[in-house]
């Protein structure tokens, strides 16, 4: 198997979502990580294997999506060219990816904060009403659930940009809740 495989097959198992959130994320860490020192090669496969244990084809009932992700990514890192340090980088990422608390490299730090910040703003609405039902009520529930994301940011372009994101949030369900007159 060659790196790039990995990008054909987030898509085939993620489809047009996945792969969606895959290129937002590379671009936040672009972003978010302009000023820091970190491996571009690593965190791309990262980004990219970090929710393969969500993906139906490796999803296990009462797993832990990111320790599911980290599971089969160790398989398929196994069949590259990554030495064992570098293998530990991305596996730790992806396991840290969604967590609290302190990340054990950049790369952890970069994947977890551009993952956040996509729940984040006008992009993280958007998701949370494209998978929620066809009820705005529940919808905007789960995006209100989101803003505790902001909280796990801790580069300072992350908090900038989540700060940004928070109003855009905020202003969203204040025009919200004036045009449906609270009828959802």
């Amino acid at each position: 198997m060659e790196l790039n495989n990995i990008r054909e097959l987030t898509f085939e198992y993620g489809g047009d979502w996945e792969i969606n959130h895959v290129d937002r994320l590379l671009k936040l860490v672009e972003i978010i990580g302009e000023t820091e020192d970190y491996d571009r090669e690593l965190i791309w496969a990262a980004v990219h294997l970090h929710d393969w244990g969500a993906f139906s084809k490796f999803f296990k009932k009462g797993k832990d999506h990111a320790e599911r992700s980290r599971e089969v990514a160790a398989d398929i890192l196994n069949q590259l060219n990554f030495n064992e340090n570098k293998q530990k980088i991305i596996l730790d990422a992806i396991r840290e990816h969604n967590k609290t608390g302190d990340c054990s490299s950049m790369e952890s730090i970069l994947l977890r904060n551009a993952d956040y910040l996509d729940f984040l703003g006008i992009i993280g609405i958007a998701r949370d009403f494209a998978k929620g039902p066809q009820d705005i009520k529940k919808s905007l529930e789960a995006v209100r659930k989101r803003f505790k994301f902001f909280d796990y940011l801790t580069l300072p372009k992350s908090i900038q940009i989540g700060k940004e994101r928070l109003k855009e949030m905020n202003n969203f369900i204040e025009r919200l809740e004036a045009e449906s007159f609270g009828f959802y």
